[in-house]
């Protein structure tokens, strides 16, 4: 009972391989149709090729048992270039998938590092500015200097305001009071920058918590980092080796996995025709004890 459940999972999990290749297999040969019925034709006949692949070590082990030379070693041939064929199409696929995992995740580290950059320079910027007011006391002074009145031997010309034309145009009476209005406007260009700089802060911020959350954690390729660490390698040949590890166990696991979890069923021995003995030649049918011969192999418990 145990055996049969070993078995079974283990053939479960060679049949998932086997799922996994001829998809890759079918991904690769629609890559190469002109048309998308030339892909499913190229992805068709691919994946019936890998199909193969995952059953002939069966025909080639029956036909070696049988002494048939000849099908057993083509058998081997068409194996190993279904196995070739299949084997670059997983890498393939796998080098592409990962490029885009990594891509992605390169592009969200480059955008973390952008918005630190931005929100760094942002105080940077703030911290700078000279001491001022807020920008809502500085308009209250503004507007109160701008009502001041002029005049001139007590008699009242008018305010700073009507005179100077908003003090865009001094004149001998007004240029005291609007060099106090220019040294406020430029007092309310410095607040009004600030309070820019904080709202662009603010939103940096926020837009950096969203990011941070969506980000990898240990950069774009963290298992890449590690196995170069621990081997020593550069960074492209980690990442060349990862690539071919996973196509190598997709199609070792899809050409010979069926195999390897179903010789555990195969409880018999087999004897050639040749080799079986005299008494095993003939049997009864078990209806009136008539004998007849056996025309195949014998498999004997």
């Amino acid at each position: 009972m145990q055996r049969m459940v070993v078995v079974l999972i283990g053939t479960i999990a060679a049949l998932a391989l086997i799922g996994a290749s001829v998809f890759m297999n079918w991904r690769f040969g629609f890559s190469l149709g002109r048309t998308e019925l030339d892909g499913n034709i190229y992805g068709g006949a691919v994946a019936c090729a890998d199909l193969i692949k995952a059953t002939l070590p069966f025909f080639i082990i029956w036909a070696y048992r049988d002494k048939q030379w000849l099908r057993s070693f083509a058998g081997i041939i068409l194996w190993g270039v279904f196995s070739l064929t299949s084997l670059t199409a997983s890498i393939g696929f796998a080098a592409l998938n990962r490029a885009e995992v990594t891509g992605e995740r390169a592009a969200q580290s480059e955008a973390v590092a952008e918005l630190k950059e931005g929100r760094e320079e942002t105080k940077l910027a703030i911290k700078s500015l000279r001491p001022h007011r807020s920008a809502g006391e500085v308009k209250a002074l503004i507007e109160k200097a701008l009502n001041l009145p002029i005049k001139r031997r007590r008699r009242v010309l008018g305010t700073l305001k009507d005179l100077s034309g908003n003090c865009n145009k001094i004149t001998r009476r007004t240029i005291k009071g609007c060099d106090l209005i220019l040294e406020l406007r430029a007092e309310l260009a410095i607040a009004t920058e600030e309070n820019r700089l904080r709202s662009k802060s603010n939103q940096l911020e926020e837009k950096l918590a969203r990011v941070i959350v969506k980000s990898p954690k240990g950069g774009s390729d963290p298992q890449a980092a590690i196995l170069v660490l621990l081997l020593g390698h550069s960074l492209e040949n980690v990442k060349l080796g990862l690539v071919l590890l996973l196509a190598v166990l997709v199609e070792l696991g899809s050409g010979l996995g069926l195999f390897i979890t179903w010789q555990k069923f195969d409880r018999t021995k087999y004897q050639p025709i040749e080799e079986v003995s005299e008494k095993h030649k003939f049997a009864t049918n078990g209806q009136g004890g008539k004998i007849v011969q056996n025309a195949y192999p014998v498999f004997l418990e």
